[in-house]
């Protein structure tokens, strides 16, 4: 069950680095580009900002992916369990488990 989710994140968080990564480069560009427009200064810590915010963006969206399918990992399984205890009772039907009792 652990391999699958650890795939499953795998799998999925590879678009999401790359997305984020290009927003990431391009809004800080646009940054620096601003910046010196507005008569910044070319300060050697502002050239930080073009490998920082693409890792920082893809940083956060794996780890957002990652908390978002631990969840819905907990939830199904906890899912799962509800319905296996209906399927234990092997002497009746399942249909006859979800049956309103007959008044009398």
């Amino acid at each position: 069950m652990m391999r699958e989710l650890g795939i499953r994140i795998l799998r999925r968080s590879l678009p999401v680095v790359i997305v984020l990564g290009i927003m990431g480069y391009v809004f800080a560009e646009v940054f620096l580009m601003l910046h010196k427009m507005n008569g910044g200064v070319q300060d050697p810590a502002n050239e930080s900002v073009r490998w920082r915010t693409p890792l920082t963006m893809a940083g956060l969206g794996v780890g957002m992916l990652a908390l978002f399918e631990c969840l819905v990992f907990v939830v199904r399984g906890k899912r799962t369990t509800a319905t296996s205890s209906l399927q234990s009772a092997p002497d009746r039907p399942v249909a006859e488990l979800h049956k309103p009792e007959a008044t009398k």
